[in-house]
């Protein structure tokens, strides 16, 4: 498991990345989530590959975060974690 502690040590674009549209219209601001091929549900890409998933709007953006946050499985060992990560994931979208 990642240590939250260590956040701003983590290689958070190895496996999953979230990008900003490359159309050509500069008023997109579209977000494009991409996996590595290994996990993809696609068997035919390379492992290393980025496979495009989904695109974000900023508000279905925020949407998957709070989806993120609620799907942790909440017991005494990671009610802290969960409070750091809610409060970074704040910290990250006011420096915005």
């Amino acid at each position: 498991m990642t240590d939250i502690a260590n956040y701003e040590e983590w290689d958070y674009r190895r496996c999953i990345k979230i990008d900003p549209c490359n159309c050509e219209d500069e008023d997109c601001g579209t977000q494009v989530l991409s996996v590595r091929g290994a996990f993809s549900m696609d068997p035919d890409v390379d492992d290393y590959e980025w496979v495009p998933v989904a695109s974000f709007t900023n508000d279905l953006l925020i949407d998957l975060i709070k989806n993120c946050i609620s799907s942790m499985d909440i017991n005494d060992s990671t009610v802290d974690q969960r409070q750091q990560l809610e409060n970074l994931l704040l910290k990250e979208l006011n420096d915005d």
